[in-house]
C-alpha cells in the first residue's frame, strides 16, 4: 500500500500543473506526427458522428435530452 501511495504522489507532481502546461504548449512545440494523427482523430470523429447520427439509438438520445435535459426557462 505504501508503494501505491508514493506512485499517487509522484503523478500528482508530474501532472498537477496540467492547466499551465496546455497554456504554454506551442503548436511548433509538437512533433510533426502529432498535428497529423490529431487531424485523423477529429476526421474520424466528424464520420462516426455523422454516420451514428441517423441510427435509432441517436434519435432516443437525442429525444431524451430534449425532453429531460433542458434547462428550465425563467
Amino acid at each position: 500500500m505504501p508503494d501505491d501511495k508514493a506512485k499517487s504522489t509522484i503523478a500528482a507532481a508530474r501532472f498537477g500543473d496540467v492547466p499551465a502546461f496546455v497554456r504554454e504548449l506551442a503548436f511548433t512545440d509538437l512533433p510533426a506526427d502529432v498535428p497529423t494523427q490529431a487531424r485523423r482523430c477529429v476526421l474520424d470523429l466528424v464520420g462516426t458522428a455523422a454516420g451514428g447520427s441517423r441510427t435509432r439509438a441517436a434519435q432516443i438520445a437525442s429525444h431524451y435530452a430534449t425532453t429531460q435535459l433542458r434547462g428550465s426557462e425563467a
